[in-house]
């Protein structure tokens, strides 16, 4: 379904309804024929000649079915935060502090990630710089084992915390510790902070985030797409204006490094994935392992965030006839 995922981020970015299916069922069907041939060979001086040909052959025909993914249910999957547990989860298997911050997170105790760009394309260029360099320093100190994203205490917890963002001591001594805990208005001294959901921390001992909702998620990613020009100079898609008043460059600035969808009007060939819509190609390149990892996560976020699926067997059908 990974063409299904990228196929509706693209449709996005054009302002388009995004589809989701799910399969429904799989079955398989199996024909078995069986034949006999014979063929007479009569020679004049011999013996007649009877030879027989019998053949047996087998025909295997699977079916899948589809169905669009609605209800409320799904739309409250959907539209709804993102869970600060999930993000913790995702921390905890490895992955990069700073890619599930900028993909996830649109606020952290007011510093801001690109908010205007979690729904359709914005007119301008939204807030963005001082939070890149607040996950770039969370991913500093993740790389050097000196800071954590962990649950939290069951007294944490009983407090409505989601998450703790929890330093070592050197860590926390660190030059890249205190900027990251200046950026935010913690205290200096501070070793641990819960994490809650919500726009303002009450205290200097607690950060505040604000997460994206699925769609969100989709919706900011769709800004990593490299438009085709005709659907800029159409009026197909909006043209998001920097600051200056020129074209702001959404690659060069905040999806540097994290994500990008390339354009074709030919099928690709270095392609990891790729889909086909208003008549081009749009693709994640082999060699461009960013965007592959941003995919990946993106991928196993919808996993979490839709909740457990039955696991659909295969039905066997055998016809009795054909």
């Amino acid at each position: 379904m990974d063409e299904q995922l990228l196929l509706n981020i693209v449709r996005l970015r054009y302002r388009d309804t995004p589809s989701f299916l799910e399969i429904s069922s799989i079955s398989t069907s199996f024909d078995f024929n069986a034949s006999l041939g014979a063929e007479a060979q009569l020679r004049q001086g011999a013996g007649n000649i009877l030879n027989l040909r019998p053949s047996i052959g087998r025909t295997e025909r699977p079916t899948i079915t589809y169905l669009p993914m609605r209800g409320e249910s799904f739309a409250r999957n959907l539209l709804a935060p993102v869970g600060l547990e999930s993000l913790v989860y995702l921390s905890q298997s490895g992955w990069s502090a700073e890619r599930i911050l900028r993909v996830c997170v649109q606020r952290m105790n007011g510093v801001l990630n690109a908010p205007t760009a979690s729904g359709p394309t914005p007119d301008r260029e939204p807030e963005w710089q001082e939070y890149r360099e607040l996950a770039r320093l969370l991913r500093r100190l993740q790389q050097a084992d000196a800071v954590f994203i962990l649950p939290p205490s069951a007294e944490q917890k009983e407090r409505g915390a989601r998450g703790l963002l929890a330093f070592t001591p050197a860590g926390a001594d660190s030059e890249e510790g205190r900027r990251f805990k200046a950026m935010l208005g913690l205290r200096a001294d501070g070793v641990e902070f819960p994490l809650f959901p919500g726009l303002v921390a009450p205290d200097a001992d607690t950060i505040a985030v604000s997460t994206r909702s699925l769609l969100s998620v989709l919706f900011f990613l769709s800004h990593g797409i490299d438009l085709p020009e005709q659907a800029l100079d159409s009026g197909a898609v909006t043209q998001t204006l920097g600051r200056t008043g020129t074209p702001f460059d959404w690659q060069q600035t905040v999806m540097e490094d994290l994500f990008r969808i390339r354009s074709s009007p030919t099928e690709p060939k270095d392609h990891t994935i790729r889909t086909r819509y208003r008549g081009h190609w749009f693709y994640l390149a082999e060699q461009d392992l960013d965007s592959k990892s941003t995919f990946l996560m993106t991928d196993l976020l919808l996993a979490i965030q839709s909740g457990d699926r039955a696991a659909l067997a295969p039905i066997l059908t055998l016809p009795v006839s054909r």
